[in-house]
């Protein structure tokens, strides 16, 4: 269980990421805490030490959607990738997205692993593109 305080850093770090500016954290209690935009776009993020058995330690809408109100240009926006299988047999099936090409690698080889064990004979081939 990570502390209150680097649960508001990382919720601060992921807000920066998609171009919010959060306020300074307020404590409602000593194992949460939240925080607003100061764009005016409304949006915020909290943090809990203690969540429900079905809840998170970091959400809002701070942390998982872009800033309306700035820029966030291409660099700093992640590049989720696709896998593309293709067989002569079975046509083409999509898999992902995937934060990074080295986790789509790593599904490839996962597809592959099952693949083989099918033992049906069917080639296929497998290429990564943007998922957009």
């Amino acid at each position: 269980m990570a502390s209150l305080r680097v649960l508001i850093l990382r919720a601060r770090e992921s807000a920066e990421y998609r171009g919010h500016s959060l306020a300074r954290f307020t404590h409602n209690r000593k194992t949460q805490a939240y925080a607003y935009c100061e764009t005016g776009c409304g949006m915020g993020a909290f943090v809990d030490t203690k969540p429900a058995p079905n809840g998170i330690d970091i959400s809002g809408r701070a942390v998982a959607v872009n800033c309306p109100n700035r820029e966030v240009t291409h660099a700093e926006t992640p590049r989720t990738v696709r896998v593309v299988m293709e067989s002569e047999v079975y046509g083409a099936d999509t898999f992902g997205p995937y934060d990074s090409p080295e986790e789509a690698a790593q599904a490839i080889d996962r597809l592959k692993e099952s693949a083989a064990a099918l033992k049906d004979g069917v080639e296929r081939r497998y290429t990564v593109e943007d998922a957009e």
